[in-house]
């Protein structure tokens, strides 16, 4: 049985652009659902994914950086709007139409399978709601349904992965909606310890809003090495963003005007709770047809996956090798300053790691990690430059280039750093060695 599509992208999270724009290059039929209403342009700010919202607060903040907190504060709601301009989602979507892409407006849902066909995939059954243009009500409801070889969910994913009591029933924020309060509030809480999470927490807090940031691991960034995410979390901390760590929220309550955040062992009260992403996902069925797009190597990789042409037969059989699985996920975190690290930075139980460190006001820290021979394993850095060397070592880790050898790519600083580190380290392992083999031959032999 034919498809419709060749992809169908589902979303308008931080990747769903670039996954739609890479498809379409490749003259595949593609097709991007996203859930709004026919006819009420009114969406067009609501709808913003979490990154938009977050490069609005930064631009923001370019603003208003000369004001005083407390200045900050009364002008948001005013100033806010003059940044929303570059953040048209129908702009965004008519360009991809455009393109050639069919932009479906719309809500999704999953069918079961194409009877007697297991091997296919599920079929996506579509609710557009059309608005009057004159009085703004739903008029009429059409469903529809189509097909595609492949499917990519790329909506943002959701810090929220616990069950709160009275998570339902309370009145939270989402993250579009901050952007149209009458006002700000004097007290936000955030539940997570994500990027997304941590980068919120940071711009919210600029704009003189008391922020809480909560998690119930020993630190943000639980997946980041520590000492780096610790070095971010005291930036965070000195700039008046409170964080509680190791605790886990049991219930939520509207008090009035107030939210009631009930934790294990006290409870905290603000006016908002915010969430970066509702937590009503997109039911998806367990099917291999199904993909998720939540960084820039998911792009990639669905690209390649299931659009294999001529250009990117190449690529498909390089993923396919046992090299490609080694390719390390970059991991950015667009605080001040920001933060990026690749590969592994948990320390195996092996004497053949060197941890290589290079700290400065500029850059303010950097962990490198590489066995004996100098190749990297991984690295982490949060400094104003974070993303650049994080980018070029994982260039090198991919190409199998040597700590001591990315002269030509690193800063001069850290690279002398690293690598005079990564020399020392080797000697001393080195001259451990001989003095051990010396001594366990003199007692072999009784000298």
């Amino acid at each position: 049985m034919s498809v419709d599509y060749d992809l169908v992208v589902i979303g308008m999270g931080a990747y769903a652009q670039t996954l739609v724009t890479s498809a379409a290059k490749l003259e595949a039929r593609i097709a991007w659902v996203c859930e709004l209403e026919i006819g009420d342009r009114s969406v067009n700010h609501t709808a913003l994914n979490t990154k938009q919202v977050h490069d609005a607060l930064i631009s923001l903040q370019g603003k208003l950086k000369d004001y005083s907190r407390q200045e900050r504060f009364t002008k948001f709601s005013k100033e806010i709007s003059t940044v929303l301009g570059s953040f048209e989602q129908l702009e965004i979507l008519e360009m991809m139409s455009s393109m050639g892409v069919d932009v479906i407006l719309g809500k999704p849902r999953f069918q079961g399978k194409f009877k007697n066909k297991p091997n296919n995939p599920p079929l996506l059954e579509i609710s557009q709601s059309i608005k009057s243009k004159l009085t703004g009500e739903i008029e009429q409801v059409i469903h529809r349904q189509i097909s595609a070889r492949a499917y990519a969910i790329a909506d943002d994913v959701s810090a929220l992965k616990q069950n709160i009591f009275g998570l339902a029933q309370c009145d939270y924020l989402t993250v579009p909606q901050l952007l149209h309060l009458p006002e700000l509030p004097k007290a936000i809480a955030l539940i997570g310890d994500d990027p997304y999470s941590c980068e919120l927490a940071q711009a919210i807090n600029f704009f003189g809003v008391k922020t809480l940031l909560i998690t119930k691991h020993l630190h943000i960034l639980p997946n980041v090495d520590v000492a780096i995410a610790r070095t971010l979390q005291a930036q965070l901390e000195a700039e008046g963003v409170e964080i509680y760590t190791r605790s886990k929220v049991t219930a939520v309550s509207k008090e009035g005007a107030h939210t009631k955040i009930w934790l294990e062992r006290h409870t905290i009260d603000c006016d908002y709770l915010l969430l970066t992403n509702p937590p009503d996902p997109l039911q998806l069925p367990k099917d291999p047809h199904i993909y998720q797009c939540r960084s820039p190597q998911d792009v990639v990789h669905i690209i390649q996956i299931t659009l294999p042409t001529r250009l990117t037969l190449g690529l498909m059989n390089f993923w396919k090798s046992p090299l490609a699985k080694t390719i390390p996920e970059i991991v950015y975190v667009q605080t001040s300053p920001p933060l990026a690290q690749v590969g592994l930075m948990e320390l195996p139980s092996s004497k053949s790691i060197c941890v290589l460190e290079s700290a400065s006001g500029e850059m303010d820290l950097c962990r490198v990690i590489c066995d004996r021979q100098g190749y990297i394993l991984g690295a982490s850095m949060v400094g104003n430059h974070a993303r650049l060397v994080i980018d070029t070592i994982a260039i090198a880790m991919q190409g199998k280039i040597k700590v001591q050898e990315l002269a030509p790519n690193l800063g001069i600083e850290i690279n002398l750093k690293l690598a005079k580190q990564w020399q020392e380290q080797r000697l001393q392992r080195s001259d451990r060695l001989k003095l051990r083999e010396w001594f366990t031959f003199c007692r072999d032999w009784n000298f």
